[in-house]
């Protein structure tokens, strides 16, 4: 009787550790398919962030545009620094004006 009953706990063991092993292997697919979810919430998140900044921008100069008078007849810093992030010159010369918008513009 005793060589069964040490037999089934042999048993018992082994299907226990044949369990955990499963466990330990959905816990590593439930991990995987959450760090997926995660990236493409993070690139999502990140999207948004994108746009909004984008609205804003895009607020401001309709602002800046609709609170003249009548049409721009000389230089305005204030209409600039509303639209334009920034402006490189290239080698050759030329000018890439960055809107807020992410428009680019070569003159």
């Amino acid at each position: 009787m005793g060589i069964i009953v040490y037999e089934m706990g042999v048993i018992v063991c082994e299907i226990g550790v044949i369990v955990c092993e499963m466990v330990i292997i959905r816990l590593t697919l439930i991990f995987h398919l959450y760090e997926k979810a995660k990236g493409k919430y993070d690139a999502l998140v990140t999207e948004r962030n994108d746009r909004l900044a984008k609205a804003k921008a895009i607020d401001r100069f309709i602002q800046t545009v609709a609170s003249r008078d009548g049409l721009l007849a000389e230089f305005d810093p204030q209409l600039w620094l509303t639209t334009i992030e920034f402006v490189t010159v290239t080698k050759n010369g030329d000018l890439r004006f960055r809107f807020y918008d992410g428009t680019e513009v070569v003159a």
